[in-house]
This record gives structure tokens, sequence and C-alpha cells, in this order.
């Protein structure tokens, strides 16, 4: 909540010397005091007081099970509130009614968060899509309008991260709401690669097209098709909540591995064979670790998204074996 047009962040540097010159008591209550005693209660024992709240410890938790920083967001300078006998701040007439607000708040911002992440999946499967088209096509004019696409998605995982950091200042999810805000975390990092390997796959085709004559490997389509296949499903996999779905993205990048070895041992080949072609081939040496890069993200995705719906955590295999 916003009061008297300052914002939370201004609210909560709110000083003493503030205060004084509004008019205001500050007060720290003492840890006791929030062990056994809720905001709510405080001010129905002290109508006729106002004080601006800070709490000590963690420990308002347990006691009352919403978080200081929601208390203190919105109480935080008491005197802008209107006081009644009852215990009324804010219109807000009981304990319950706060968790309620609270809750309503944090599914909304739940939603808003799901919805940015779905802008931010759909961004960048265009960009990779359209990334592997034009190496396909030697498209040599595309690498510019990648790159500014790819500040579209920048922008998007600079604002979802800032969503979740407030999610987590504000609202301290646990279990299942917790996976799934740090697993958005780790999920639009991946996105983010995967929208910069799409711009550095435009670059290398910009370099490729001038040699018209020499080839693109027939497995190559067959790699690129199966990596954004594996984007794809890592994705539906997160928005379905499918476990199964993301386990097979994991299964299915043992493939693509494969193929980027068969691929780079047949180019070296080809360069060993013919020095005209060492160019040609370190730019499309390139091409093919990206695209080998994009199956790795899939694969990361999909392991986030077991982790978040399971609680397990399936990297790093060789790992938990030899526990």
């Amino acid at each position: 909540p916003v009061l008297q047009g300052k914002s939370f962040r201004e609210n909560t540097a709110w000083t003493s010397a503030e205060s004084r010159r509004e008019g205001l008591s500050v007060r720290r209550c003492p840890r006791r005091n929030l062990t056994k005693l809720s905001t709510a209660s405080y001010f129905e024992e002290n109508p006729r007081t106002k004080h601006t709240l800070e709490f000590d410890s963690p420990q308002i938790d347990r006691e009352v099970g919403l978080h200081e920083r929601i208390y203190r967001s919105y109480y935080f300078v008491a005197d802008r509130i209107p006081m009644e006998s009852t215990g009324a701040t804010h219109g807000i007439s009981s304990l319950k009614e706060v968790r309620s607000r609270m809750a309503m708040h944090f599914s909304n911002e739940m939603s808003r968060l799901h919805r940015d992440i779905i802008a931010m999946c759909s961004k960048v499967e265009e960009l990779i899509n359209d990334a592997v088209r034009g190496l396909q096509n030697r498209s040599s004019t595309l690498s510019a309008e990648l790159v500014v696409r790819d500040q579209e998605v920048n922008q998007l995982d600079v604002q979802i991260e800032e969503e979740c950091l407030k999610i987590f200042a504000l609202y301290h999810p646990v279990a299942n709401d917790l996976r799934r805000v740090a697993v958005v975390l780790k999920i639009i990092g991946e996105l983010e690669r995967v929208g910069d390997l799409a711009v550095n796959i435009a670059e290398r085709s910009r370099d490729i097209a001038p040699y018209a004559d020499f080839p693109l490997p027939d497995r190559l389509d067959e790699m690129a098709t199966e990596s954004l296949s594996m984007l794809h499903s890592s994705i539906d996999a997160y928005l379905e909540l499918d476990a199964d779905k993301a386990r097979d993205v994991c299964r299915r990048d043992d493939g693509v591995d494969a193929l980027n070895v068969e691929l780079l041992n047949d180019l070296r080949t080809q360069m060993s064979a013919d020095p005209a072609k060492v160019e040609p081939g370190m730019h499309l040496f390139s091409c093919i670790r990206h695209i080998e890069r994009v199956a790795d993200h899939a694969t990361n995705i999909a392991e986030d998204v077991v982790y978040m719906i399971e609680g397990e955590i399936i990297r790093h295999p060789h790992l938990r074996d030899s526990e």
C-alpha cells in the first residue's frame, strides 16, 4: 500500500526525525510483545496511541502468520490511518481480514508472474525459430532484427526477476509457492540465454551467407528441429505442470548430443580436406554448438519443472548414485 504518495520503500525509510516533525511517536516493539501480541490487538489495547511499528523478530511469522513487512506496509505511518476503539485500522477490522487481503494480493502477483513468463516464453520461441530458419535460408539481414527483439526478452527478464524478488520480500511463500517462484527465477535465466543464442546463430548465418557453395550438413535440420522441439516441450511441461513430459525432455538430450558430435566430426573432416572451407566451417561450427546449447537449456528448464512439481532435484544423477 502507498501512504500519502510514498512508496513502500520510502515508507520503510521513514526516520525518527521525520516522524517527530510529523508529530508521530516512533516506538520499536519489544520482542516479548511480538510473541504474544498481534498488531490488531496492540491497537485494540492502545486505541488512542499513534505509533509507527517496527518489528524486531521473525517470531511474528509463527505467532501471527504474516511477515513483518506485510504489517509494516499496512501500519507504517499510523496517524494516517483512522483508528476506532474496536481496533479497526485502515478499514481492516480483524487479523483474519488482513490475511484474506494479503492472500488475494499474493494470488494477483502470482497470476501476473505467470502471464509475464508466458509472454517471455513466446518471444524466445519465436526468436530461436526465426534464427534457425534464417540459417537454413542463409539470411544475411536477420541478425539486426533479432538484436532488437532480443532487447524485449532482456526487459522481460529483468521485470520478472524484480517481480519474484518482490514476492519473496513481501509474502515469504512456502512449499509449492516457494518452489514455483524459485523455478521461475531459474527459467527466465535459461530463456534469456536462448534468446542470446538466437542472435548468435543469426550473426553466424550472416557470415556464412557469402559462401554460397559451402554445403550445410543434411542432419543439421534434424538437430535443429529436435532442439526446438525440446524447448517447446519443456515450456509446455511448465505450463501444464507435467513432470512426465519434463522427464522425457531430459532423456531426449542424449540424442541431440550424439548429433552434435557427428556433425562436428564431419565438419572437421571437410575443413581438413579443403582449406577454403575453414572460414565458413568455423562459423557453422559455432552454429552447431549454439543449437546444441538450446537443447541443454531446454533440459535445464525441464529439470527445474520436475523440482517445482515433485520437489525432487534431478540434476547431476551421478552425485545421487554415489550417495
